[in-house]
């Protein structure tokens, strides 16, 4: 299976899954997020790179509490040669050297968020909300 035919199954699965999610977890306090985000450019090199993120996300609210873990799947199809602020960026698992004719795919879990957040003040018309928060 090609990739872009990979990431459109996985989309439209997820998709499904988020809608289902979402009914059912109307009077819960769980959540669920899906997205996706695809960019095609130059990205400093000569040579195109194109990116497609599928990021998935839960979340838990608590009392004035939030818990969310985020998990991005990624795939980069490109030459390795993408840079930025001039410094270049490079698969560590791929074995093709930077002058490599060739284009190779690289796809894979992402970096993982776990974020944390709690509110301490609302105002009374709750027009106004403190909280802070960690990733």
């Amino acid at each position: 299976m090609h990739t872009n035919q990979a990431a459109g199954l996985v989309v439209g699965l997820l998709t499904a899954f988020a809608c289902n999610c979402a009914a059912a977890s109307e009077e819960s306090d769980f959540g669920f997020s899906v997205g996706a985000e695809y960019s095609s450019g130059k990205y400093g090199s000569s040579n195109t790179t194109q990116i497609l993120t599928l990021p998935v996300g839960v979340q838990y609210r608590m009392n004035e509490g939030l818990v969310s873990l985020t998990m991005p799947w990624i795939s980069m199809t490109g030459f390795g040669d993408v840079t930025a602020n001039g410094m270049r960026f490079k698969s560590p698992t791929s074995t093709k050297t930077l002058t490599s004719p060739k284009s190779v795919t690289e796809s894979g879990l992402g970096d993982v968020t776990l974020a944390v957040s709690q509110g301490f003040y609302s105002s009374m018309d709750e027009q106004q909300h403190l909280s802070w928060g960690g990733k």
